[in-house]
This record gives structure tokens, sequence and C-alpha cells, in this order.
């Protein structure tokens, strides 16, 4: 943890594995690089000069010294681990890349515009961004004022509360509702 390239938005700790089947794993180093500005995590702060800290456990390790309150969001960092052996043998370094994201994606919807009163609504449109990746856009239909009753995304209209999925197109009585992100 965390995977290769990919957003997190926060972290606790730091987790791998080693293994050495000789004479078994004595530590495992890391070295975690913000690749904004190329400092090096020191174990407190970061740091211009290269650095490396040390993970607790061998075989099964983590190292919690650097948690969310270290990162900044929209940066990319790079975190390379290596064990040593019990007699002083270096392994390859294994290195995975991540970019913390605490950003809020935004999304608006185009069409209808806002207000509008329609007699036909034949699509709804929309955008939606954020500085990461954008996974999933989802859409409330509601009946009126109230809210009262949402459409299920199918045939009707009901008293739950239904949140859509925007992956292709739907037909609400009659009228073609675009979902697509």
């Amino acid at each position: 943890i965390p995977v290769n390239a990919t957003f997190i938005n926060s972290l606790t700790t730091i987790s791998g594995t080693s293994s050495d089947l000789e004479s078994g794993v004595s530590q495992v180093n890391l070295r975690i690089k913000r690749q904004s500005d190329n400092y090096y995590w020191t174990g407190s702060a970061w740091g211009a000069l290269v650095s490396t800290v040390t993970a607790t456990g061998s075989t099964a390790w983590m190292y919690p010294g650097l948690t969310s309150g270290n990162l900044t969001t929209g940066t990319t960092y790079q975190l390379n681990a290596w064990a040593t052996d019990q007699v002083g043998n270096v392994g390859a370094e294994a290195q995975t890349t991540f970019i913390f994201d605490t950003t809020l994606p935004v999304s608006s919807v185009t069409t209808p515009a806002a207000g509008a009163r329609l007699n036909s609504l034949p699509t709804i449109s929309g955008t939606a961004s954020d500085a990461g990746v954008v996974s999933l856009v989802q859409v409330l239909i509601t009946s009126g004022p109230f809210n009262s009753t949402y459409w299920d995304g199918a045939t009707t209209w009901v008293t739950g509360v239904t949140w859509l999925t925007a992956t292709g197109t739907a037909t609400v009585e009659g009228a073609t509702v675009k979902l697509g992100a």
C-alpha cells in the first residue's frame, strides 16, 4: 500500500512484504520522494537531501511515519522499498508511485437550464471534472419541488431516493434522458 499508479485521498500507513529464502530478511528500508520538488521524507519532515527510513517488521512490514497530514493534494509521490537479509545482502528496489488527491470533484447540469419550466425534456446533460480522475457520475431525478418521488432509471417514479449512474441513456416517460458522462 499504496498500489502503483493510483490516486489516494488518505494514508495512515505504508506496508508491504519481503522475503529471503536463505538467511531471512533483517530489515526493510524506504525512500519516499515528493516529485513536485524532489524532496525526500526524513521521518519527520521533507528535506532536500536523499533520505531513507526503516520500516517495522521484515517479511510483513509497515511504516506508519508518513500520513495524510504530511502530503499535499495534487502531488505525485515515489516510494522505493528494499530489503536487507541477515548477512547484509541488499535486494533490488521495488518502486511505486501514487498521487494524493483530496480535491472534491465538480459537476454541473447544462440541460435543462436551472429554473427552466419545460413540458418535455429530450435530454439531460452535464459535465464533471476533477483534479484527478472522475470515476463515477450519478444523477438524481425528482418529480417536483417537494422531491416526493424519484425516477428509477427504467419505467417508474418511486418514493425511495434513487441515484442513477451516468453510463448511457434512459427513457423517462417517452423522453430520452442522456446519462452519459
